[in-house]
């Protein structure tokens, strides 16, 4: 879908619409090496709705005692429409109590009728289970570390991160940074802005914003990633302002910093060891690509080799791309059994795509010279 016309929807009005709570909102970006290589997105799970009969109704002042239930959906409305002169005695509750339910956009406008505005509809929110489960970490940045948000940073965020369409993802970033522009999740959003860029086609746009993402978290792994993978592409290289040296140390520098944050990724909210490691090698897959493409463009060709293997090694579905590149560097090394056997592969998983075609064209050329 396109986004029409310059006249923008405020932000504001998608956040009321596109409201997600989720086990522990977790800012992994989806990253793609190019246009075509798939890289794990991290989804998110959204809370079940959990309505409770009027029954479960604790007595006021039930908040006081350590061994109180927290407040259901039907006693935290009810409280609600009993106290909107005196809303303090809410806050204490949602404090001392919580709330045994998560904010979802089902929920909101019946707490908003009830008498809650932004800023209680936030304290409720922290009140949940998923919020007090998370340590009270609104949001994870990319590489585990604890973000702090407003309740309308926060949503705001969710609802960008959610824009499929890149040109509208651009105009959203623009108005978070408007908003808010110190934010804790500035870097994140700049991540955002850079993947939009990239999906557009645009290298060097991936690389301005990622650099804006990463001066304000060095440790935004999937700018690294993004940043790392653009920088070695040729017609980066090939710009008439471009220094190909700076770039290539940066993009080596950039992937082995994300590799040592990978090793270091906590799991995330009910996470088995398994899936941990599943994400961490689809991550560190992107990674070992990055540092191929260096060493290709450097002509360091065995560093390469290893390095495009490793990455395929790691990869769930590797991209064709990876055995084309790989079959690339072992024709020029002299190797040609090596490359028809990887430009087939590359075939293979390409069948029916333009990448195909070249593969092909790469096998006849090599057994022409035999």
């Amino acid at each position: 879908m396109t986004a029409q016309g310059n006249s923008l929807r405020p932000i504001e009005s998608e956040w009321r619409t596109n409201i997600l709570m989720v086990k522990q909102l977790a800012i992994f970006i989806a990253l793609v090496w190019l246009a075509t290589s798939p890289l794990m997105a991290q989804g998110t799970q959204q809370p079940q709705s959990n309505e409770s009969s009027a029954q479960n109704v604790q007595p006021e002042g039930a908040g006081a005692q350590g061994t109180a239930q927290p407040m259901s959906q039907a006693e935290l409305r009810d409280l609600l429409k009993r106290n909107k002169k005196n809303l303090d005695v809410v806050y204490k509750a949602l404090d001392e109590r919580g709330v045994d339910f998560d904010l979802d956009p089902k929920i909101e406008p019946k707490m908003r009728k009830a008498g809650a505005d932004d800023n209680m509809l936030q304290a409720i929110w922290k009140a949940g289970p998923t919020s007090k489960n998370s340590k009270s970490a609104t949001l994870t940045s990319s590489s585990g570390v604890p973000l702090h948000a407003k309740y309308e940073e926060a949503m705001g965020y969710k609802t960008l991160e959610s824009e499929m369409d890149p040109d509208r993802r651009l105009r959203m970033v623009e108005e978070f940074e408007q908003r808010f522009p110190s934010s804790e999740l500035m870097s994140s959003v700049y991540a955002q802005a850079a993947k939009a860029w990239r999906e557009k086609g645009d290298l060097n746009k991936v690389v301005e914003y990622g650099d804006k993402s990463l001066k304000l978290d060095p440790n935004n792994l999937f700018s690294l990633l993004m940043v790392a993978i653009a920088l070695p592409q040729p017609r980066m290289l090939q710009s008439e302002l471009a220094d190909s040296a700076q770039l290539l140390a940066k993009a080596d520098d950039d992937a082995r910093r994300a590799l040592q944050l990978i090793d270091g990724l906590p799991p995330q909210p009910n996470e088995t060891d398994e899936q941990l490691q599943k994400r961490k090698s689809a991550l560190a897959a992107d990674a070992h690509t990055a540092l191929a493409m260096v060493n290709m463009e450097r002509d360091e060709s065995a560093k390469a080799i290893e390095e495009f293997k490793t990455a395929i090694s790691l990869s769930q579905t590797p991209n064709p791309q990876l055995y084309f590149r790989l079959g690339e560097v072992y024709a020029n090394s002299g190797d040609s059994a090596h490359a028809v056997e990887a430009f087939t592969k590359a075939s293979d998983l390409g069948r029916g795509t333009v990448l195909q075609q070249f593969a092909d064209q790469r096998i006849a050329e090599l057994k022409n010279k035999k």
